[in-house]
């Protein structure tokens, strides 16, 4: 047996360098090759800024920061530049802990500026640049800092990007284009990139100028087209195989080679490439012309994974326009080749879907939550803890748990921009009660993040709990004026004042973000996608009129984008245009296949008469299954032709059992038979009947075997009949405290409801106390303090409560009742209850600013109908009850002379029928 005889270490010389204070850039890239210097330290600086110009992370830019790491090598620890150039390659080698050991405590502007990036400290980052005066070390931070400040949403402008380059001409092309890497909109033209390959690497008879030209002469773009396109990858491919003496070896020296530039102007042709090719799958929805153009490149780039990975995402886009499955097919096959072949050194988006590789290359786990079982990888100290103090028997229970807190403590010792990795880890610790653990997470954690809108808003919601609305206004107020670029920041003020019903503030706040300023040109995608979510904000919690200026700015970007088409659609709504806008949310569906775009198109077709149409979008495309958002489109066109709870059964068993979850029926069939219907003792046995023959999942947060949904509608059922102690005692077994964290908080008030009625008042005062206490400010927390106080006969306080929960109404979303119908439910029954008439004025109020921004829903006339004391609004209000929901419950009593009257006013006057024949818009299926 041959016995192998362990080596001694290995020991060479190493050198202490003097510190290289004004290290400058070179007035080319060229001339840090062709006037090398001897140092060792200069090299590695070189190496390091060659590797942060790369336009995307790949293994050639890591190979730069390793070969930087050979150069040290022969450079003492003691050396004063050493502690700097060895963390920064291990940052940028994704070893964040192993940079923060080797940086140590910082002493130099330099070194504090890179320990702020490490921490992701935006404020201190820019403190310590302006006070670092050697070049190279103030380019190398600066590029750092733009990566963070794209991270917090806070990208340099482009007159920012300039004032970096302005002293560096023959830098600016690549520089720029790095630090404009994350703007998915802006795209390079690769004749950029063989014009400077011409300068550096010239080839004769093959130049940026002569293709440019022959572009023209055809009459065609100098600047797009295959031959542009492929220019870089050409131009590269000949100068290795006809100058492969020059280009072969060189780059695995300590120091950079002409290799190095050549392989940095090739990276970012091919990046330019990749990010024209994301524009259309992602940002444009060109699915047909993205693969168009993979096809053009499939010569060259046939196995690039994330060329192969791009084209699985251009076919899954086609897919849901065309429902073939053989499309499905192939994009999960290519999906699986694109993560396989990059052997875990490339990410992709959604690499949790492909586990079956794992275990075949060194994954890197701190990219992920959850990570598998790697012994090696032990989480920190208060995971530790956590693991430790746990009994025996919940260990196994709770594995997967124990598993997903590994794997956040590792992502958050690797991040160092990422605060929602710190966020999951402090409520994660809440929840299992290690509060002192929390405490502690954050206070290690206190001077990382900062500057982070997510974390800002983070921490200020907890300010908001306490109740410290004033303090939390001033906050943000002098966080926006130090942070003018971050949108998110004026989103949260915003929304703070919406909460305050202070909308008219809000709207002030939100025009405040620079984009919106009169003659601003630049990022008018960006502008138009801002100013409809802020008027979204407005919108939804009944601000129609405030939320309209920012409609108009979407809707006037001319920007082609889904927010210009979006808002141009509500505006149309908003003045009655049916037509106009069912032309919009065409346009959106068909240029992005956008969700709530379909949604809006198909309720447009069943008001306007168009059912046939409408109905045959739903059926023909794989909208149901995915999106809950879709799903009232069928809830109006049911109600508008009157079908029975019978017929909506045998509809919807119809469909695919496999494609649409249990979950997604259930609240159909519970919002279709309780929404504006009486009360039904049937409805709990068919939703759990119907959803069996789905084959839900088990749930053990159920009672005795019964779906959630099920027990609500019995519960709701014995409510309505007054029978408040059957009521009651159903609620309480199934929407108790602990379930509410599973998705059941909309049934708080009725357990509320049931139980104030019933008498049991503290112990319904404790469980919404309890619930406001760990889920905050909820919409169903505030309108169940609504209905408890009013109750008892505190009507102002219920008021309030009830605006409150106006001014935080969620998404209906995957909620099983629409929150505005719960609202204004709540008012007609504590009218109807104590006779207050203040609840009948807020039911009618609310009900008719509901009419205005959606204006398909039946039970909203209803209500006007009901309760109004003017007799024309009464004819209208009924008039369109009967046009979209002739079974209304509300309308029950009304006689046959009165709605025979109504029907004769809607002949002259529907709003729905008014039609200018140009602005019908085409209806394809």
């Amino acid at each position: 047996m041959l016995l192998v005889q362990p080596t001694k270490e290995r020991k060479h010389e190493v050198t202490i360098y003097e510190k290289e204070q004004q290290l400058p850039v070179p007035e080319k890239i060229l001339d840090m090759i062709n006037k090398r210097s001897d140092s060792p330290i200069i090299s590695a600086y070189g190496l390091q800024l060659l590797g942060m110009l790369y336009p995307e992370q790949s293994t050639a830019m890591e190979h730069l920061f390793e070969r930087s790491l050979v150069a040290l090598s022969s450079v003492s620890p003691k050396s004063p530049d050493y502690a700097l150039l060895n963390a920064r390659a291990l940052f940028y080698l994704h070893r964040r802990p192993a940079a923060l050991v080797s940086l140590g405590e910082p002493s130099s502007p330099e070194e504090k500026a890179f320990l702020a990036l490490l921490n992701g400290n935006l404020p201190e980052l820019k403190k310590w640049i302006d006070e670092i005066k050697s070049p190279i070390h103030k380019l190398m931070a600066q590029i750092g800092l733009n990566d963070l400040n794209w991270s917090y949403e806070q990208p340099l402008s482009k007159e920012g990007y300039k004032d970096i380059t302005e002293r560096l001409p023959n830098w600016e092309m690549i520089i720029t284009r790095r630090l404009q890497n994350k703007d998915e909109w802006d795209i390079q033209s690769n004749l950029e990139v063989k014009q400077k390959l011409d300068e550096v690497f010239p080839i004769p008879d093959f130049t940026a100028k002569e293709l440019a030209i022959g572009r023209m002469a055809l009459g065609e773009s100098p600047l797009e087209g295959e031959d542009i396109e492929l220019s870089v990858y050409n131009h590269y491919r000949r100068l290795l195989t006809g100058q492969r003496e020059k280009f072969c070896c060189m780059n695995g020296a300590w120091h950079p080679v002409e290799r190095d530039y050549l392989d940095l102007l090739a990276a970012i042709g091919e990046a330019n490439l990749l990010k024209d090719i994301r524009l259309l799958v992602y940002n444009k929805a060109l699915h047909e012309v993205a693969l168009n153009k993979l096809d053009r490149l499939e010569t060259i780039y046939n196995g690039h994974p994330k060329m192969t990975y791009l084209r699985g995402s251009a076919l899954s886009g086609l897919w849901r326009k065309k429902q073939d499955d053989k499309l499905l097919k192939k994009r999960d096959e290519l999906r699986f080749k694109a993560y396989y072949w990059s052997q875990g050194q490339v990410f992709f988006d959604y690499t949790h879907q492909f586990p079956y590789y794992d275990g075949d290359y060194p994954r890197r786990s701190f990219w992920q939550t959850e990570i598998g079982d790697r012994e090696e990888l032990k989480g920190d100290n208060f995971f530790n803890n956590y693991v430790s103090s746990l009994p025996p028997e919940q260990k196994d229970f709770l594995k997967k748990i124990i598993q997903q807190l590994k794997g956040i403590s590792l992502s958050l010792k690797y991040t160092h921009n990422k605060f929602h990795f710190l966020k999951s880890y402090y409520e994660d610790l809440i929840n299992h009660k290690r509060y002192d653990d929390a405490k502690a997470l954050m206070d290690l954690n206190k001077h990382r993040f900062i500057g982070n809108p997510v974390r800002i808003t983070y921490l200020l919601e907890i300010e908001e709990k306490k109740g410290n609305i004033s303090n939390l206004i001033e906050n943000y107020e002098e966080m926006v004026d130090a942070n003018p670029e971050s949108w998110g920041l004026y989103l949260e003020l915003g929304k703070i004042y919406i909460k305050q019903g202070d909308f008219k503030k809000a709207l002030a706040t939100f025009l405040k973000y620079p984009l919106f300023k009169e003659g601003e040109n630049r990022k008018r995608v960006e502008m138009s996608n801002y100013a409809l979510a802020y008027a979204v904000e407005l919108w939804r919690h009944s601000a129609v009129d405030e939320a309209i200026p920012l409609f108009r700015i979407a809707a006037n970007s001319n920007t082609g984008s889904g927010a210009e088409m979006a808002s141009s659609g509500i505006l149309a709504i908003l003045n009655g245009d049916y037509p106009k806008a069912a032309f919009h949310f065409l346009e959106l569906i068909k240029r992005y296949d956008n969700a709530e775009g379909y949604r809006e198109y198909m309720t447009l077709l069943h008001l306007m008469g168009y059912h046939k149409e409408s109905w045959a979008i739903f059926n023909t495309i794989d909208i149901q299954s995915n999106s809950p958002d879709i799903w009232p489109a069928a809830f109006i066109g049911h109600r508008m032709e009157s079908k029975s709870a019978e017929e909506i059964i045998q509809w919807l068993l119809q469909k695919d059992l496999h494609a649409i979850t249990s979950d997604h029926i259930g609240r159909y069939i519970l919002m279709s038979r309780l929404i504006d219907r009486p009360a039904n003792k049937e409805l709990s046995d068919i939703i759990e009947e119907t959803i069996k023959k789905f084959k839900p999942p088990p749930n053990k947060f159920t009672v005795e075997g019964k779906s959630r949904l099920a027990w609500f509608a019995e519960g709701y059922y014995y409510l309505r009949k007054g029978d408040i102690p059957m009521a009651f005692n159903i609620f309480k077994k199934e929407y108790n405290y602990s379930s509410m964290r599973y998705g059941n908080n909309f049934a708080l008030p009725y357990f509320v409801w049931s139980g104030t009625k019933d008498k049991k008042t503290s112990e319904v005062e404790n469980l919404f106390k309890s619930a406001e206490g760990e889920y905050g400010d909820l919409f169903e927390v505030h309108l169940s303090k609504a209905l408890f106080y009013g109750l008892q006969g505190d009507h102002q306080k219920a008021i309030y409560y009830l605006k409150n929960a106006l001014y935080r109404i969620p998404f209906t979303g995957s909620l099983p009742i629409f929150p505005w119908y719960q609202l204004v439910e709540a008012c007609e029954w504590l009218y109807e209850d104590t006779g207050y008439a203040e609840y009948r004025n807020l039911a009618l109020e609310w009900a008719k600013i509901h009419q205005r921004f959606n204006p398909a829903f039946a039970w909203a006339y209803a209500v006007e109908a009901k309760f109004t004391d003017s007799s024309s609004d009464r004819l209208r209000a009924l008039a369109l009850t009967l046009y979209l929901d002739n079974k209304s419950e509300r309308i029950a009593k009304f006689s046959d002379l009165d709605k025979v009257k109504a029907l004769e006013w809607l002949e002259k006057n529907n709003p729905f029928q008014k039609r200018v024949e140009k602005q019908i818009p085409e209806f394809p299926l």
